[in-house]
């Protein structure tokens, strides 16, 4: 009976670990792990022993997903292709979908749960919304582009656009003074704040002050990436202060004019690298085309201004002539 036994559990563990797909069965009392495979194994780099016996809640689960899924789980008796972020045991994050079932299982009651890495989907799911994002705030900015009469008025709508449509977190322009300290002058902003932009003392000169994105859009032209504030060097003299607030990465895109940044449009996220490739394609057009709407205004009230003066010369000459006129 021993052999017997002990051949019916061998029989059940080479079937158990020839299952593709990682799972595990666990006591429906207190969600004690009772079996686990090699692919549940692989998949969250823990060794098989170290799961059984331990509560499974306790290495998939982020402690905010515990208490709706155990509500579910109390509710239906079941879960469905159920979506949650994990983690592995060197805390790399990743997405599973889970499926458990009631089992009845050596008399007593239980659960077998199957668990799905479905991170690469999440993640083209996320650049679809964020390109979607992107897309739907270059629109709408353009309309506003369209339809601006003040400079200043343009700036804060644009801004505005990019916290309410996009969904970012702060959104401001700053102007490149033409100064010995080559200063960056915030002119518009948008989002949460909170006096950051008055610590800011960004120049675009060459210096620790002037290497963060902002300055650095602007001495290059190019759009500029903090992708982590946590970790990037060139980050450190503002990273206090916009951590406080939230800010986890930021992306800067120039203004530029024949070749040349006269500033640079700024937009920060609650998320690290915030900002792909789709995204800063579009952004990328959006400052491009902000800095034609500049230009364009400044160019028309130029003219406005222009033509103003000749209007007034012309009528200081007509007086001129006509007082002449009237003294001969």
């Amino acid at each position: 009976m021993e052999d017997a036994l002990g051949e019916s559990e061998l029989k059940f563990h080479t079937l158990w670990d020839a299952i593709p797909t990682p799972v595990v069965i666990a006591r429906a009392s207190d969600g004690l792990i009772l079996y686990a495979n090699k692919h549940l194994s692989l998949m969250f780099g823990l060794a098989i022993e170290s799961m059984i016996g331990s509560k499974a809640v306790g290495f998939y689960y982020n402690p905010a997903e515990r208490q709706p899924v155990l509500n579910l789980l109390k509710e239906n008796g079941y879960l469905r292709n159920y979506e949650l972020q994990a983690k592995k045991v060197d805390g790399t994050p990743f997405w599973i979908s889970i499926s458990v079932e009631p089992l009845n299982f050596k008399g007593e009651s239980a659960v077998f749960a199957a668990f799905y890495d479905i991170t690469e989907r999440k993640q083209a799911e996320l650049e679809l919304q964020k390109a979607h994002r992107a897309l739907k705030t270059l629109s709408e900015c353009n309309q506003i582009m369209i339809h601006a009469q003040e400079e200043a008025d343009l700036l804060d709508s644009i801004c505005q656009v990019i916290i309410n449509v996009g969904g970012y977190r702060l959104a401001w322009v700053g102007f490149a003074e033409q100064n010995a300290a080559k200063q960056v002058r915030p002119v518009a902003q948008a989002g949460y704040e909170e006096g950051y932009l008055e610590l800011l003392n960004i120049t675009w000169a060459d210096t620790p002050q002037g290497r963060g994105p902002t300055g650095k859009a602007i001495r290059t032209g190019e759009p500029s990436i903090a992708k982590n504030m946590l970790s990037d060097p060139d980050f450190a003299p503002w990273r206090d202060q916009a951590l406080k607030r939230g800010y986890a990465s930021s992306i800067a895109l120039p203004l530029n004019i024949e070749g040349q940044a006269f500033g640079a449009i700024n937009i920060y996220a609650q998320e690290s690298d915030a900002f792909d490739a789709e995204e800063v394609s579009l952004l990328t057009k959006l400052a491009d085309n902000l800095a034609y709407g500049i230009i364009s205004l400044r160019s028309r009230r130029e003219y406005e201004r222009a033509e103003l003066a000749l209007r007034e010369s012309e009528e200081r000459y007509r007086r001129i002539i006509d007082t002449a006129s009237e003294g001969i």
